[in-house]
């Protein structure tokens, strides 16, 4: 019972943002779900430094609509998605012979960081904040060029506050601020979204 944990970058990320760091974040659809009321915490991220919050669900949109480019342009019958970097690792370590048939897009996280740093100027740090533990490894893969720098977790977040003893229901709603917003790629994450 309690035994094993994993690491994630969540205490590098207060004391980051402490420091006067810009960093802004980008968060996972699944926060909906993790934080009832994710404005709230959002709130709380902007009263600590946060500079901006940006919606992976537009990532979604990206990587979908690259999917479907990749697959008519390559003509492929089908294609093994790449937003689970645990299934990459899996794939890259035991199943090397299925390596040509990852597609060849980038996970919607990354989708979104390409686009924030590419098209929108971002230039200070980027959070994600999602339940992945093994988004650690694809943030940290040489491949992905330093596009994010912290992989903070949503159960990591709720620990922290629990310690630091900190009630959300004070801080202002912040909402997120995508131009544009997303399309159907909320749906991306869920059972059957991409099929969708």
């Amino acid at each position: 019972h309690g035994s094993r944990d994993y690491l994630d970058d969540t205490e590098k990320f207060f004391a980051d943002l402490a420091r006067g760091k810009k960093i802004s974040v980008i968060a996972a659809p699944a926060i909906r779900n993790n934080f009832p009321n994710y404005k709230k915490l959002f709130g709380y991220l902007k009263n600590t430094g946060v500079q901006h919050f940006y919606d992976v669900s537009f990532g979604a949109d990206i990587t979908t609509w690259a999917y479907l480019k990749h697959i008519k342009r390559e003509n492929v019958p089908s294609t093994i998605a790449q937003p689970c970097p645990a299934i990459v690792n899996f794939i890259e370590k035991y199943r090397p012979e299925l390596i040509e048939q990852l597609a060849k897009v980038h996970s919607p996280m990354q989708c979104l960081a390409v686009y924030l740093r590419k098209y929108m100027g971002v230039r200070e740090d980027l959070a994600f904040i999602s339940p992945c533990i093994a988004k650690y490894d694809e943030i940290n893969d040489p491949v992905n060029a330093g596009l994010v720098q912290y992989n903070v977790t949503y159960k990591k977040i709720k620990e922290y506050l629990e310690k630091k003893r900190i009630s959300l229901s004070s801080f202002t709603e912040q909402d997120f601020e995508n131009e544009p917003s997303c399309g159907i790629g909320h749906t991306f994450s869920r059972p059957g979204g991409l099929k969708e």
